[in-house]
């Protein structure tokens, strides 16, 4: 019994131990919540791709959208995962956060319309993740693809 009771406390150690933190390589908060009216009406969609679930269920679509202006958009649509703490989405080049831009502290169900900030060189981040922060685990994530 002290055997078995010793396994499960040293997995729950190992289980919450946290990893380092990569560090962003620009932090955006400015998302727009549902109810809010994006127009994809003289936009061109560059890049999409369908999210699925690593450590939690995670479901929706990611596209990315550029206006006549330059200005990019990355737009949720149906997004759902679970809840859970420190929630964060990011854009990355990799599943692993490598080189990410954090474009939320906080993850909305549903669909959610992001302005990526100026500058952001797009095709070096393709992978949107649902990130948890705290404890450094992938929730899911979308491969952004050329449709």
């Amino acid at each position: 019994m002290k055997n078995i009771c010793f396994l499960f406390c040293l997995l729950m150690i190992i289980s919450c131990t946290k990893t380092p933190e990569p560090s962003p390589v620009a932090v955006l908060s400015t998302g727009s919540q549902s109810g809010t009216v994006f127009s994809t009406e003289n936009k061109t969609l560059v890049y999409q791709g369908d999210f699925s679930g690593s450590a939690h269920p995670t479901s929706g679509k990611a596209s990315v959208y550029k206006d006549s202006a330059g200005k990019f958009f990355l737009l949720l649509n149906d997004l759902k995962t679970d809840s859970g703490p420190d929630l964060r989405l990011y854009l990355a080049k990799d599943k692993n956060a490598g080189g990410f831009i954090e474009l939320s502290k906080g993850v909305s169900p549903g669909n959610t319309v992001y302005e990526l900030p100026a500058g952001t060189d797009i095709s070096q981040k393709m992978n949107v993740l649902v990130w948890c922060k705290l404890f450094a685990v992938l929730f899911g994530s979308a491969e952004l693809q050329i449709p």
